[in-house]
């Protein structure tokens, strides 16, 4: 099968030059530039109210009095003295029972509350356009977030426990556990010594069949005697393991998938280290997506396979299609998504650490460790603040997790490839109307292939609604699904836990999102048997299943896992 594009090893995308305007390197997370001007002005607000501030001290005194006089004040609290947040909901970081049984504590609690309420207060009345209301209502959730007392060891009745109770040893355990996490340069989220890939994680047999400099093309082993002919390409995003989508047996979609009968390849990108340091977005389009897609077809037989993406792997596997087919090469039955983003329309929190003045230009590599640091930032009372506390000040070791392991597991990506990314996505959003990729002008619009859009409704990365107008961009022909839970929870649904639900309407996709979500019907439970009675349709007849590599030109390479996905993380430096 004939080559549709070779990407120069050493490629350099458009007219990125690798420096800044002064010179030195680019960092591509704004924080200043962004976020100062915004603060100055609510802070100006905040002093423009004297008589707001005088109520809210007059309130703090009430308060106190309440507490003070026999837990009078049950009935005068907030919201947060039944340990609710402002959204109605149980409240983890008030569960201890001293946050309401011993007035010194319910009164940080409460009086914590009222500051945080008068600071959203005084924000929502600011006169800010939508870029800048955004930029301070993220700064003050990072704020409230951080100045709960519940994340200090003085105001945290749990903590204080523990220290009597240990003699303060809860506090000796915790500066070692603090200690070896500036050594690794992140917060450790679950036991690193639980799990193992390829021994706990990303279990499912397959052969590696082919691999180049960027990546490593799995052939999983069907589990049927029959499978359906046209295979599955799986895409993965490249800023994260694969196996999200091959944990445990229980937890696997690659197991559910080939348990249903479908042949599955996938692809494992490498953890970026010196060899690719210098590679760009055409290289992974070209020597990653494309030539998956083809070395797929040359194995399975088929003119014409599957191929689903991933998050940022999406938006790579849409430019590959649409390469391909600008050159004249239709190898795509259906492409369909999984919170991903083509039409970068709402980026949501994660656009606010991109500025224009700060791209992460090429000559370098951006190092895993950033982005883990900042999708954590995205939430601090899930992913930083709990871990803080019971690690550092109750001195304890994270629990095992599988997903929080697969979280910790972060991947670098090329300076040059990335500073792309930024530039043609978040940036500009031009991929949708037309951008220039491996020397081949496209738009995405231009693919419309039948496809299956899966999203999550509290998506904090890829907004649903933004997913939305994504899967209208792409095609004519998509069908679109809005599931339960986050980016990663709403994605790692197996039918056997009988949790979740998702949305679907029939017909063609309207202009509005909300339009969609008001006549779609909810289903309980996952949307994977939903998403493989869709594929069926398209996957042709049952045939007898092949093993792995079976008159295949090139003998298999390795086993599943593979070693890119077992590969620790090259240093950035």
């Amino acid at each position: 099968m004939r080559r549709i594009i070779k990407a120069p090893a050493m490629a350099r995308d458009d007219d990125t030059d690798g420096r800044t305007a002064d010179g030195g390197a680019a960092f591509p997370f704004a924080g200043d530039r962004r976020f100062a001007p915004v603060w100055r002005k609510f802070l100006g607000a905040l002093g423009a109210r004297p008589e707001r501030l005088q109520e809210h001290v007059a309130a703090q005194a009430q308060l106190f009095a309440a507490i003070a006089g026999a837990g009078a004040g049950a009935e005068q609290g907030n919201g947060a003295a039944n340990g609710a947040d402002k959204g109605g909901r149980k409240d983890r970081r008030f569960a201890h029972e001293d946050w309401e049984a011993n007035p010194f504590y319910r009164y940080l609690k409460e009086s914590y509350e009222l500051n945080a309420s008068l600071m959203r207060e005084v924000a929502a009345d600011i006169e800010l356009d939508d870029g800048e209301r955004h930029a301070l209502e993220f700064m003050l959730k990072q704020l409230t977030s951080a100045m709960s007392p519940s994340n200090h060891p003085l105001t945290n009745p749990e903590v204080a426990r523990a220290t009597v109770a240990t003699q303060g040893e809860n506090l000796r355990r915790g500066m070692d556990n603090y200690l070896a996490d500036v050594r690794a340069g992140a917060i450790t989220l679950s036991d690193p010594e639980a799990f193992e890939v390829g021994r706990d994680l990303a279990v499912t047999p397959g052969k590696v069949i082919a691999q180049n400099h960027l990546m490593q093309l799995i052939e999983y082993a069907p589990t049927q005697a029959k499978t359906r002919a046209r295979p599955l390409l799986i895409v993965p995003p490249c800023i994260n393991k694969y196996y999200i989508l091959d944990l445990s047996e229980r937890d696997s979609f690659i197991r559910h998938l080939l348990d249903e009968g479908f042949r599955v390849f996938l692809v494992s990108w490498v953890n970026a280290g010196p060899a690719q340091r210098a590679l760009g977005w055409d290289d992974y389009v070209a020597a990653g997506v494309i030539e998956a897609i083809e070395t797929a077809c040359a194995a399975s037989g088929q003119e014409k396979i599957n191929v689903l993406g991933y998050c940022i792997g999406g938006t790579l596997l849409a430019c590959a299609l649409a390469v391909m087919r600008a050159n004249g090469a239709e190898r795509a039955a259906s492409m369909s998504m999984l919170t991903a983003f083509v039409d970068f329309c709402d980026t949501g929190d994660i656009g606010l650490f991109v500025d224009k003045e700060k791209e992460f230009a090429a000559g370098g590599l951006f190092s895993g460790l950033e982005l883990q640091r900042t999708f954590g930032y995205l939430r601090p009372d899930d992913l930083v603040w709990p871990y803080v506390v019971r690690s550092y000040m109750l001195g304890e070791k994270p629990q095992p997790f599988n997903i929080l392991h697969w979280n910790g597991d972060s991947t670098n990506l090329p300076g040059r490839m990335y500073a792309w990314y930024l530039r043609h996505t978040y940036l500009d959003n031009d991929l949708k109307d037309g951008v220039r990729v491996c020397g081949t002008d496209i738009k995405i619009a231009g693919i419309d292939l039948p496809g299956m859009y899966v999203a999550c409704e509290r998506d904090h990365i890829v907004p649903w609604a933004a997913a939305y107008a994504s899967a209208r961009t792409a095609s004519k022909q998509a069908e679109f699904v809005l599931a339960a839970s986050g980016h990663v929870a709403g994605v790692v649904n197996p039918p056997a836990k009988g949790k979740g639900y998702y949305h679907v309407a029939p017909g063609a996709l309207g202009a509005r999102a909300d339009g969609w979500r008001a006549k779609a019907r909810r289903h309980e439970g996952s949307w994977w048997p939903h998403f493989a009675a869709w594929l069926k349709k398209r996957s042709g007849r049952l045939v007898a299943a092949p093993k792995p590599a079976d008159g295949w030109r090139h003998r298999a390479i390795e086993d599943a896992p593979g070693s890119y996905v077992t590969a620790p993380r090259p240093p950035t430096d």
